[in-house]
């Protein structure tokens, strides 16, 4: 399947892969173009990639979020990732979604309305970190919710423009319940 990578600072990369990760066997991965025989060991988070030059690249996934946003195909990812001893430790921040005809269209459709951003987990709000008028930058922290006595940040997925803030702090929040609203 083939899925659009578009990175934090703006670039995009077509990633072809299966639907499911083979843990600890071999699979075929594509990415902008150019062909990896890969493996992926889901318990020690290290990704292979064997070039057609015969050029090993080992990449270890340290820490990863991948958050889920029923409202939308695009699914924001976080990882840290050790590139090797030379290149040490990269945060990467990427939305990903399916590879689908007329997507860049629609997109482009979609950047032209409003953002809702709506909570992904039920608790309390902790602290919000914007307000209405403020300009946010794509991954900037909007929100803090506390569930199960842990931290959880809100990352807006689009910059632009706070429009209305529907919660407060110490705000008890349900799934789904809008947070806020971010104008392109």
């Amino acid at each position: 399947m083939d899925y659009i990578v578009e990175l934090l600072h703006g670039d995009k990369l077509t990633v072809s892969l299966p639907a499911r990760l083979p843990n600890g066997r071999t699979f075929p991965l594509t990415v902008a173009g150019e062909d990896f025989t890969a493996s992926w060991d889901r318990q020690t988070g290290l990704l292979v990639l064997l070039g057609k030059n015969g050029l090993e690249r080992t990449i270890r996934v340290r820490s990863r979020h991948v958050g889920s946003d029923q409202t939308s195909a695009t699914t924001p990812v976080a990882a840290e990732v050790w590139l090797g001893t030379t290149k040490g430790v990269r945060t990467l921040q990427a939305t990903v979604s399916p590879d689908v005809p007329g997507q860049e269209q629609r997109r482009v459709a979609a950047g032209n309305r409003e953002q809702v951003v709506r909570s992904q987990i039920t608790g309390k709000v902790l602290e919000v970190l914007v307000h209405p008028g403020e300009a946010v930058a794509a991954g900037a922290t909007l929100v803090i919710i506390e569930a199960m006595k842990m931290e959880n940040r809100v990352f807006a997925v689009a910059g632009g423009t706070v429009l209305s803030v529907a919660v407060g702090d110490g705000d008890a929040v349900q799934t789904g319940k809008e947070l806020l609203r971010i104008t392109p």
